[in-house]
């Protein structure tokens, strides 16, 4: 097969990478993509074996079951991390077959792969800008009506409260007018940073859009969790923000909802929360405010 000087021609000109091996895994033939991904020449390639290019991101279980496949259906095909001779890391679709004689023994292994670490990128910065907010790397209101929906279901079959902080930056509007779009996505981005601080690492985060964040609490024992994060807030988001040498001050407004008490839908809680905020400006803003408590009152 290797000596086919026809076959050789074909092979060199797909723009697929191909490796021959004999049974043992002996390399005896790469074809010129295979070197152009791979940084090894064709003499640096041939009497290795293909081992050489593994990156150490897979475990002993992975080629198991891949030469598994092989030895019971005569093939294999997958997405496998490798290494390039200069020791980067790229990812290969990958398809190998094992080339038998008459008998059904394998005679050679034919390895065909293509370069996708550049489609990987792509699509988890696709997937990752689906989920997160460009600006600040938390999660947008997408995969907070997500998780919401999960924390909810949760707290249904567990029979446990949760509940949901809505706020929006007082004046946030008045500082992107006088200072700049630039200042404003500084001090967004150092609100989300402050968030986080104020919350546990199984609760979430996300900015919904503009100047308003929502916080989602799943698994609290009852009100009083809820208030004292809102109070670390109000404390950690109203000190000043140092932007390019200048000293910001934001304060917040925050609504609170919960789970059971005020809705049993992850959309119908966010807008009781989001209610709750816009009482929490008409009171004088920099203060949080719970929904249905002003009717208790």
């Amino acid at each position: 097969m290797i000596a086919d000087l026809t076959a050789l021609q074909v092979l060199n000109r797909l723009p697929e990478s191909v490796v021959v091996t004999d049974p043992s895994g002996t390399i005896l033939y790469v074809n010129e993509a295979f070197c152009k991904v791979t940084g090894y020449a064709a003499t640096e390639a041939t009497g290795q074996n293909p081992r050489m290019l593994k990156s150490g991101r897979h475990d002993a279980e992975f080629y198991n079951h891949m030469w598994q496949s092989i030895r019971e259906t005569g093939f294999w095909h997958g997405e496998i991390w490798n290494k390039r001779k200069n020791g980067e890391i790229y990812l290969e679709n990958l398809s190998i077959s094992a080339v038998k004689d008459a008998e059904g023994r394998p005679t050679h292994y034919l390895g065909v792969f293509s370069d996708i670490t550049d489609k990987k990128i792509a699509e988890d910065r696709l997937r990752f800008l689906a989920y997160y907010d460009f600006l600040t790397g938390i999660p947008n209101r997408t995969l907070a009506v997500n998780r919401l929906t999960q924390a909810l279901a949760h707290a249904r079959r567990y029979h446990k409260m949760a509940a949901v902080l809505f706020m929006d930056l007082d004046l946030f509007k008045k500082v992107n007018d006088s200072m700049g779009h630039n200042m404003g996505d500084q001090l967004l981005k150092a609100v989300a940073v402050r968030l986080k601080l104020c919350v546990r690492e199984e609760d979430t985060v996300a900015r919904m859009g503009g100047d308003e964040f929502a916080v989602i609490l799943p698994d609290i024992l009852n009100r009083d969790d809820a208030s004292k994060v809102a109070n670390k807030i109000l404390d950690r988001v109203g000190q000043p923000v140092n932007a390019e040498g200048v000293e910001l001050f934001i304060t917040p407004s925050i609504g609170i909802s919960f789970y059971p008490a005020d809705a049993e839908n992850a959309e119908v809680l966010l807008k009781c929360a989001d209610q709750a905020m816009y009482r929490a400006k008409d009171r004088g803003r920099n203060n949080y405010q719970i929904y249905g408590d002003d009717q208790k009152s």
